[in-house]
């Protein structure tokens, strides 16, 4: 093979090593905000919902904008222990919603490391065999 097509080879097997290096990288910090999001929900949950389960004061006043006339009572209220309940479940699933794509996130990540390190890892000693093999005897004695 021409030193030219080996080097062009050359530079095909790092850059592919250094796309899947920065792939790993990337998939990693994503899987890693999944494990935030699985340990502490309420700290990667959007803010909407964050003020929707943090007070029930804020989701009181927010429902009462929303909520339709048949589930208001007689007095023109929906009944505080109804409204109370609500939120509970409301705030329960939305940290379980949460948890849940900090798993799948988790998940993609371990799909992701599965499917680039065998890549790189091929390309990375492909490239280094490729190096070896085109030096010349005396630059292996001296370098």
């Amino acid at each position: 093979m021409s030193p030219r097509k080996l080097l062009l080879l050359q530079i095909y097997l790092y850059l592919i090593c250094l796309v899947t290096a920065i792939t790993f990288l990337i998939v990693v910090g994503n899987g890693l905000w999944g494990v935030v999001g699985m340990v502490l929900p309420r700290l990667t949950i959007s803010q909407d919902d964050y003020k929707t389960i943090s007070s029930f004061e804020h989701y009181k006043n927010s429902r009462a904008r929303l909520d339709r006339p048949q589930e208001i009572s007689k007095t023109g209220q929906i009944d505080e222990t109804e409204l109370r309940l609500r939120w509970e479940e409301e705030k329960l699933l939305v940290l379980d919603s949460e948890r849940r794509i900090g798993l799948r996130e988790f998940i993609r990540m371990w799909v992701w490391i599965v499917l680039v390190v065998p890549i790189y890892l091929f390309h990375w000693r492909a490239a280094r065999r490729l190096k070896d093999e085109t030096e010349t005897p005396v630059a292996r004695v001296t370098g």
